[in-house]
């Protein structure tokens, strides 16, 4: 008999003795043995089934222990049938169609009673309802089954339905033998980068949540990127399809350009994403309710109950029990309040790993109130852990249970024992802190759990830099100490940047102990060579250029530029852009169209069609067609006057303004305004502004009458160079009116010129209620040349949003409070 079989009948008669011992117990349903065996229900639901993959052993003894079977046999059978199933996993993933998709992270949707007694429904999911960004998503399928690899990250907010399109997207690839791996185990940053190199033609690479990927500290995040796009870009490992989701947030930090002298903490990050993420709305459409509410009539109860009971088309949101989870949080007993915002807060501080129960008791103490302190009972804990783990609509929870950091590998002695439990927030919870709670330090118990409780050097980092960036110094101080006495070299060359000790920082880099980001690289070659140790700064800046960031090449090209190096600048110009800059690509196409090489334009155009430069390289083919081909230029006018298509009004009008037709570029403008587009108009100005302030005027002001914010902030900056005090307050008010806190901290400075200080300070306090951590700073510091009793209330608002570390001005804080401050906010002590 082959191992194979051998293995099949062993995992057979596994199952067959786990169901007739649960059949013979006194247990009435698969959910009371959820809750005997303290598993989840898939887990048991598989675990059960002949159809999934073998259980792990902890699974094994957890189900033979809660039916009273022998936990040693049933192990010996475990045993058996796993060592004879190993060749079925020597390849990365598994075949689609065997994968459960609420084990890839699909969020369960809300559990409906059945029209019959009290049966619960049979589907786990609602019928799927097609929107605009599934077509699109489509397209990058097909591109991977004939034969091109492929990726798209999902971006919208949580619950917006992300997870559940790509794996409805990735169906017509399991009857043609594609395999899905999830990067999980033993962490999903480590398994990815150890795992990429590996990954096989027909593979689906499925990054849920890719923040914890691509966002991973110590630049791992990076290094993932850079194996991802590798993976992509090489023929001969293809075809294979990478599809991720990430947060709206998320998504803006790592695809943010930073100004020329700011550091650059996402470049290989934001080279991947370009071109390949599509958006997904908040809500269903017209389309989409309509055909959602078709699925309900004819029968699905789930989208019945979520098109009755969303508001606003949130079906998605509602479906994943989200406004459950916001109801229990609202309500939760004080116990499991105080356990559920220590999670939260330790979340939103960049905490992704499952936080020890240890954790949760510690860090809780300081969100309960004196008299609900003493008011615990001994079991407090148990209690609040069991009050939030208990799920809403039968399928979501505030805390999900798991049994350790990663999964035990079939490997682990069975005899081991039992790993301590750990919690995981609700996705959704966290997105919520973030809102609520993004502008509150935590308090000193969560810190302090955090240096009693962690162990992992990157852990404890996590919340070293938090501290960091908060101003708790003595905090911080303690955290770093902790990390850095395990002597790894990442969290100690991150230490010493951040405290600018450059010595210790640029040996443990330039001697390859520990892995930096390009950029921290090249400012750190600079403070070195600044301070004469050229040579350790010579070995950094190659290191830095050696990654192939695109966007670092990019960088140092317009160093290069800027310093007269032509030569140079065009070479790396040229690197970058066949590493897949675009920004890159767009300056090649503007040189070479200003050297008349159209057809050198074109040709880019080509090559990067699929990226955001495409846009502004199609305005200089447009140019070149406005020469060679009329009939082309025509189609461009149509779509642009009669159908209002945006990218033809713009294209239009800056080829009207380029051929010195600003008349005819503005008429245009007014047009796409009042069809909805303000945005060109603005654009149109923008382009005009440091040539020609009447121009720029002329344009702006059908974006400003429309609404758009940045066009009036800019209005009022042209009347203000014309002399004009009156007309920029005007358009600074306006902007004011629709939100733009610039305009905010501008006008709290006319304000203050003019005498009114109370309403300076109500307009910086307005601007710096924004977030923004720039104008929190600009303002903070101008609040203290209009009243510097208040400096020191800003200026802690600066800090416990977490900006302490954003701008050099910020280290004014230190001048303040030598010492750092409390999580209460209170000065330190000398430490």
């Amino acid at each position: 008999m082959s191992d194979r079989v051998q293995g099949a009948a062993a995992l057979a008669e596994l199952r067959a003795r786990l169901r007739k011992g649960f059949a013979a117990s006194r247990l009435r349903s698969q959910q009371d043995l959820v809750r005997a065996a303290s598993l989840g229900r898939t887990t048991v639901s598989q675990a059960l089934s002949n159809s999934a993959p073998a259980p792990s052993a902890e699974t094994v003894g957890a189900l033979a222990k809660a039916l009273h079977l022998n936990v040693d046999e049933l192990l010996d059978l475990h045993a058996d049938a796993v060592g004879r199933e190993a060749w079925q996993h020597s390849r990365l993933g598994r075949p689609i169609n065997e994968w459960d998709p609420l084990d890839l992270e699909i969020h369960p949707a809300v559990d409906v009673p059945s029209t019959m007694g009290n049966a619960r429904g049979v589907a786990r999911l609602p019928g799927y309802v097609r929107r605009a960004h599934d077509e699109d998503l489509a397209v990058v399928v097909e591109r991977a089954v004939a034969g091109t690899s492929a990726m798209a990250v999902l971006v919208g907010s949580s619950s917006t339905g992300k997870t559940r399109a790509c794996w409805e997207a990735v169906q017509p690839l399991a009857s043609l033998g594609w395999r899905l791996w999830h990067p999980f185990d033993p962490t999903r940053a480590g398994s990815a980068l150890d795992g990429i190199a590996h990954v096989e033609a027909h593979t689906v690479v499925w990054l849920n949540e890719a923040q914890h990927y691509l966002g991973a500290g110590s630049g791992v995040g990076e290094r993932i990127a850079g194996a991802l796009y590798g993976l992509l870009t090489d023929p001969g490992r293809g075809p294979v399809l990478v599809l991720g989701t990430l947060w709206p947030e998320y998504a803006r930090a790592y695809t943010r350009r930073p100004g020329p002298q700011d550091p650059d903490p996402h470049p290989q990050v934001r080279a991947l994403l370009a071109g390949r993420h599509i958006n997904v709305p908040e809500a269903f459409d017209t389309a989409a309710l309509e055909s959602a509410r078709r699925l309900a009539a004819d029968g699905d109860r789930q989208l019945a109950q979520a098109l009755e009971r969303s508001d606003a088309g949130a079906v998605t949101q509602f479906l994943a029990g989200a406004p459950e989870l916001l109801h229990r949080y609202r309500t939760a007993s004080p116990a499991g309040r105080a356990v559920l915002l220590a999670a939260m807060d330790a979340r939103r501080l960049g905490a992704v790993f499952p936080l020890p129960a240890a954790f949760l008791e510690d860090a809780a103490q300081d969100y309960l109130t004196d008299s609900e302190y003493y008011a615990l009972a001994d079991d407090w804990l148990e209690q609040a852990l069991v009050e939030l783990t208990s799920t809403v609509h039968g399928n979501m929870a505030p805390l999900r249970r798991t049994r350790s950091d990663h999964t035990r590998g079939a490997s682990e002695p069975a005899t081991a024992p039992p790993p301590k439990p750990r919690y995981e927030l609700a996705d959704y919870l966290e997105q919520h802190a973030r809102s609520e709670r993004g502008r509150l330090c935590p308090p000193a118990s969560l810190w302090q759990s955090a240096l009693d409780h962690l162990t992992a050097p990157g852990h404890l980092a996590v919340f070293a830099e938090a501290a960091m960036r908060r101003f708790r110094l003595r905090h911080a101080s303690q955290l770093w100490g902790k990390a850095s006495g395990t002597g790894d070299p990442d969290v100690l060359a991150r230490f010493a940047w951040l405290t600018e000790d450059w010595d210790t920082a640029g040996r443990l880099y330039s001697e390859g102990h520990a892995s930096g980001d390009p950029h921290v690289l090249s400012q750190l070659a600079h403070r070195l060579r600044e301070a004469g140790d050229r040579d350790t700064a010579d070995r950094l800046q190659q290191l830095a250029i050696g990654t192939g960031s695109p966007a670092f090449l990019y960088q140092r090209a317009r160093y290069a530029e800027m310093s007269g190096d032509q030569t140079q600048a065009l070479r790396l110009f040229q690197r970058a852009a066949d590493a897949g800059d675009s920004m890159a690509v767009f300056e090649l196409a503007k040189r070479r169209a200003a050297a008349g090489d159209w057809t050198g334009v074109e040709r880019l155009y080509r090559q990067d069609i699929d990226t955001a430069a495409d846009f502004f390289i199609a305005l200089y083919v447009g140019l070149w067609r406005e020469i060679a081909d009329k009939d082309e230029v025509e189609r461009w006018h149509r779509l642009a006057t009669e159908e209002h298509d945006p990218q033809a009004m713009f294209l239009i009008a800056w080829m009207r303004e380029q051929a010195g037709d600003q008349e005819g570029a503005e008429q245009l403008a007014r047009q796409a305004a009042e069809a909805g587009y303000p945005v060109i108009a603005f654009k149109l100005g923008w382009a005009r502004y440091t040539k020609d302030q009447e121009a720029a005027e002329r344009a702006f002001l059908p974006a400003a009458h429309a609404g758009h914010s940045d066009a009036r902030y800019w209005l009022s900056n042209v009347r203000d160079l014309a002399g004009d005090r009156e007309g920029a307050e005007y358009w600074l008010r306006q902007a004011c009116d629709v939100g733009n806190y610039f305009a905010m901290r501008n006008l709290a400075v006319l304000r203050a010129a003019a005498g009114d200080l109370a309403e300076a300070k109500r307009l910086d306090q307005q601007a710096a209620d924004a977030g923004d951590p720039i104008v929190m700073i600009q303002t903070a510091s101008h609040i203290g040349w209009i009243d510097p009793d208040e400096a020191e209330h800003m200026w802690r608002q600066v800090a416990d949003s977490g900006h302490y570390l954003e701008l050099p001005l910020a280290r004014d804080m230190a001048r303040l409070w030598p010492h750092g401050l409390e999580p209460d906010g209170t000065p330190s002590a000398p430490w």
